[in-house]
């Protein structure tokens, strides 16, 4: 499955966490936006970083990401998508920060992950 359709399930589930009180969640974009005019992307705006999760939680103080991959397997059953080097790099900055950084394939994965913050 593309990437989109399983943001907008993750993101769904998260809200509703949202609105129970649980956490706090909102949607990350990370890429510069289409221009017709320039037949290409903006570049991204002063601050704006590569790297940065799809998804960002804050949950009970702590900064929780979530970078969505599509959920295509290898004939060994290892994910086909993997993280960027800028994904890699930003995800070893959040964890030195005292945060975490989550690759997630779906709704399952998240409501798993989350077990272990409430």
């Amino acid at each position: 499955m593309r990437e989109g359709p399983i943001q907008t399930a993750i993101i769904n589930y998260l809200m509703y966490e949202q609105n129970k009180g649980k956490l706090m969640v909102w949607r990350a974009n990370n890429t510069g936006v289409y221009d017709k005019k320039i037949n290409g992307h903006r570049k991204l705006p002063f601050g704006g970083r590569k790297g940065v999760p799809d998804i960002c939680t804050v949950i009970a103080g702590k900064f929780v990401g979530f970078e969505v991959k599509r959920d295509d397997k290898n004939k060994n059953g290892t994910y086909k998508a993997k993280l960027s080097k800028d994904q890699v790099e930003f995800k070893a900055m959040i964890d030195a920060n005292g945060g975490d950084y989550h690759e997630v394939h779906g709704v399952e994965e998240v409501i798993e992950i989350l077990k272990k913050y409430y």
